[in-house]
């Protein structure tokens, strides 16, 4: 079987070998009491409920005088009921909108405060002008550029991987079915699938001009993977890829006397002059990995890249932001935090622990412990946390569902309360074009809970007197 993960948000996991590959925004939950004032206005129930009381009072004079007593009748009392929660619905949305408002604008502040100081701590002309740029930025009411994993900071999504390469079921599937159940899934904010084979990397979900006449079994004539990232891109749904960095050569779960393998390295060594394993690697990134990218595009958002040590991690990092600058990029298992935009994620492998143990949490609190989400390098790039998680009891299969419902929420929430992103991996039907039926439901009711726990507590904020 093969295996999907990534590396916790600043937790090195571990790394499963065998395994199967495989919201809507939660701002921090603080409010300052002022606040309120500003996204609703000065408010309490009481004068509510008083020009509630007045505005029927007038409908009663205007339909057939004054009432002969104060005693409301049910149906105006029902009235006075029904806008009083109209107008604490529209505080509610009111004070939603300025704190995302406000998370927003404290972690453009953060991250200007963050490259000022980098700027400030070189001496190199260059470094100094970007200081004083960063300054008059700031001067003129402008702040940093936001890291390029912000959009998913908050989120969540769900992963799944198709059986790859020329067969049948590729060239049947039913791109719409799956867009259609995957969209109904309420708070979804993107998607991880895979463009190559889970872990070994030897077969795709799409055409390539030297693979396909290499190994022609290994890539479809259809464009599987372009057909479901531009459905996705179309409904609004971010798309992440997984690619297994074994590629063509299998380094880590090929055997040398496959014949696909032997085909790639023969022309690696024609191509490049050897076919050894720094060329190999360079040979990955240069042929299948940029192809694939430039192709794509923008249509990808981001790419995941299973067993990174297989690869030239810098290579494959500036070969896909010179496809798509503003893509985001996870290694697992050898990633740099130089090279990285969020954290791989990839839990103890399922082999050892199921992906609900405690051996987990660490990754759950070293996101809480991080700055609205994101871990800074050294040089201060930043990493944004985020756990990619299996539902069952393996990556791409299993029995039952591996978590608690009360669980799910409660780590999801926590990851998400901070900043960080969370992704759940589910297996997929490939003969019906659909995700598993019970994986998806229980995503939407942990999803359905989460949204009701965050406007309990909005509502909570709302009803609190000021301070």
């Amino acid at each position: 079987m093969e295996k999907v993960g990534g590396a916790a948000a600043d937790v090195d996991a571990g790394h499963e070998e065998d395994a199967s590959t495989d919201l809507e925004d939660h701002p921090a939950s603080d409010i300052e009491p002022g606040d309120e004032e500003t996204a609703g206005g000065e408010h309490d129930d009481a004068r509510c409920a008083d020009s509630c009381e007045a505005d029927v009072a007038d409908e009663t004079d205007q339909e057939g005088g004054p009432a002969p007593s104060r005693q409301k009748t049910p149906r105006q009392m029902r009235r006075i009921q029904e806008r009083l929660e109209q107008r604490k619905a529209t505080r509610v949305a009111a004070i939603l909108a300025a704190r995302r408002e406000k998370n927003r604008l404290r972690r453009r502040q953060q991250n200007a405060s963050r490259a000022r100081e980098d700027a400030s701590s070189n001496a190199e002309s260059a470094n100094e002008d970007a200081a004083a740029d960063a300054d008059d930025d700031e001067t003129d009411g402008n702040a940093t550029a936001d890291p390029p994993a912000q959009w998913m900071s908050g989120k969540w999504g769900i992963g799944w991987r198709i059986h790859a390469g020329h067969r049948g079921p590729v060239y049947r599937y039913n791109v719409n079915t799956l867009v259609e159940q995957v969209k109904a899934i309420p708070g979804l904010g993107y998607v991880l699938f895979n463009l190559s084979q889970g872990a070994k990397g030897d077969k795709y979900l799409a055409p390539h001009s030297v693979l396909s006449n290499l190994n022609p079994k290994n890539c479809p004539k259809r464009d599987l993977f372009g057909e479901i990232a531009a459905a996705f891109q179309e409904a609004g749904i971010r798309v992440i890829v997984y690619m297994a960095t074994e590629g063509p050569a299998q380094l880590k779960h090929g055997k040398p006397h496959m014949q696909w393998i032997q085909n790639w390295k023969a022309w690696v060594k024609e191509e490049y002059g050897s076919d050894d394993v720094p060329t190999l690697k360079v040979a990955y990134a240069e042929t299948v990995v940029k192809e694939f990218a430039e192709r794509y595009g923008d249509q990808i958002d981001g790419w995941w890249f299973d067993h990174a040590l297989c690869g030239d991690i810098p290579l494959l990092y500036d070969t896909v932001k010179q496809a798509n600058p503003k893509c985001i990029v996870a290694f697992n298992n050898g990633g740099q935090p130089n090279f990285e935009d969020y954290a791989s994620g990839h839990p103890t492998p399922v082999a050892r622990a199921p992906a609900n143990s405690e051996r987990n949490e660490a990754m759950v609190r070293a996101i809480e412990a991080s700055k609205d989400g994101f871990f800074y390098s050294e040089s201060g790039h930043p990493r944004l946390g985020h756990m990619f998680m299996p539902m069952r009891e393996r990556w791409n299969s299993g029995e039952s569902i591996v978590w608690p419902e009360e669980q799910a929420v409660a780590w999801m929430q926590r990851v998400l309360n901070a900043g960080g992103a969370w992704t759940w991996n589910v297996p997929s039907v490939d003969h019906l074009s659909i995700l598993n039926v019970e994986s998806v439901e229980f995503a939407s009711r942990v999803s359905e809970r989460l949204e009701l726990a965050s406007t309990k507590q909005t509502e909570q904020e709302v009803d609190r007197p000021p301070s």
